[in-house]
């Protein structure tokens, strides 16, 4: 949409930044943490840009999503990032498509680095809150799809997309690195996107399980599908908030015990920023 390009583009003149090399999405409650987690870095914040204010775009009505852009520059390299402090959902009564406007907007405006995170369900017992995956994929399980249709409204644009390689190899090794290195428990593994927003029945999480999944979200999937189809680089995190139905005790989620982990896992993504950049 050309208005949604448009508006990003003229806020970058208006903040006097240089379009930002990287977008990273904050999912739940880790927007809490990024005053946080990015005091003390090179990082100057510059201003803010609420959905409301972007032409296409839906508020954020999920709890804990602010549903806002907040921008960032870094005076040495003279180099700008953008935090989008929570995203939409499908469970909210939005379209795949709606969804993903809130990343395919900054990308055709200039940004084609993209770190996705979100908190999830773990799939395996050695998954404790606090943890977090690096995704190397991903299972669609929500039935829907950003590119469903397209062909009709873009026919010149429209080709099949390849999701082999859909997470970037590259980026993402360097953000474990960063993430290592401020003592996170970090390892490898696959993300199941489910539409939501009613949580797991024992009987799927033992499916998702057995079919190599190691933990379950509600998001993130069509952002990846959307982003790649764009050809931006794409990496993605995830949180482990609590285990999945069947797996532990509880699936109870105690955010104030997270906080910690979502404060270094924003210190990493500065970090990253720096270096990559």
């Amino acid at each position: 949409m050309k208005d949604l390009k448009v508006k990003f583009q003229e806020k970058y003149q208006e903040l006097g930044i240089p379009t930002p090399e990287v977008h990273f999405v904050l999912g739940s409650l880790m927007s809490s943490e990024l005053e946080n987690g990015s005091k003390g870095s090179a990082w100057e914040k510059k201003g803010r840009l609420t959905f409301s204010e972007v032409p296409g775009l839906n508020t954020a009505s999920a709890p804990s999503h602010t549903g806002c852009y907040e921008y960032f520059y870094h005076k040495e390299k003279k180099k700008s990032v953008c935090f989008q402090l929570g995203r939409l959902h499908g469970y909210e009564g939005l379209k795949a498509q709606e969804v993903v406007r809130t990343v395919t907007g900054p990308c055709q405006a200039g940004t084609d680095c993209f770190v996705l995170s979100n908190i999830s369900g773990g799939l395996k017992q050695e998954l404790v809150p606090g943890s977090v995956v690096a995704i190397t994929d991903h299972i669609n399980f929500t039935g829907q799809s950003p590119l469903v249709g397209f062909s009709r409204q873009e026919p010149k644009d429209f080709y099949f997309l390849d999701m082999e390689k859909a997470y970037n190899t590259e980026m993402t090794d360097t953000l474990v690195k960063e993430m290592k290195k401020k003592e996170l428990s970090v390892c490898s593994g696959v993300y199941v996107g489910v539409l939501g927003p009613q949580f797991e029945t024992p009987a799927e999480v033992r499916l998702f399980a057995d079919g190599g999944a190691d933990v379950v979200g509600m998001s993130t999937v069509w952002e990846v599908i959307a982003l790649n189809y764009l050809k931006a680089k794409v990496s993605a995190v995830s949180i482990v908030a609590n285990p999945a139905c069947g797996i532990g005790e509880s699936v109870e989620i105690d955010y104030s015990s997270l906080k910690p982990c979502f404060r270094s896992v924003i210190e990493s993504f500065l970090s990253f920023a720096e270096k990559y950049i």
